[in-house]
Formats: structure tokens, C-alpha cells, sequence
């Protein structure tokens, strides 16, 4: 968790122990352990369309990023602006 945080507090410019950080560091988290540990069945009837095979592991990858990085940057600069957390 060090790790994670260092690296997020590094993205967004702030500091580790920012509130901002620390609740990115879940937001990073959540889909990983969704996808690690949820339930294929359920996952698959609920996201039909998400893509499970092996040859969908780069359009997940690139989506999970993209929308990773546009999440720490929105919050990085509202946490930036007086008085954001």
C-alpha cells in the first residue's frame, strides 16, 4: 500500500498523506480486486459484453488505465483548487 500510494501521490502531485490520494489509491484498487475476485458467473451476466476472453486482456488493460489516469488527473485538480480535498 506504501508503494501504491507513493506512486499515486507521484501522478497527481500531491502529497502521500492527502486525503485525495488516499482515496484514489481505492478507486485504483476496486476494479482489480472486482476482476480478481468476483464471481465470473455473476460478472458475466451482469457485463456481458465486457470481454473475457484472452484476447480481450489489451483493450481491458488500456481501458482500465485510461480511465485511471483521467480519474487522478479530474481529482488532482480539484484537490488543488482552495479549500478541495
Amino acid at each position: 500500500m506504501l508503494v501504491l500510494r507513493r506512486v499515486v501521490a507521484e501522478i497527481m502531485k500531491l502529497p502521500p498523506r492527502h486525503p485525495a490520494v488516499e482515496r484514489s489509491c481505492v478507486s485504483v484498487l476496486a476494479p482489480c480486486w472486482l476482476l480478481l475476485l468476483g464471481h465470473r458467473s455473476q460478472l458475466k451476466l451482469a457485463f456481458p459484453r465486457f470481454g473475457y476472453a484472452p484476447e480481450d486482456t489489451g483493450a481491458i488493460t488500456q481501458h482500465l488505465v485510461r480511465f485511471t489516469l483521467g480519474g487522478l488527473a479530474a481529482t488532482a485538480a480539484l484537490a488543488r483548487e482552495p479549500g478541495g480535498v
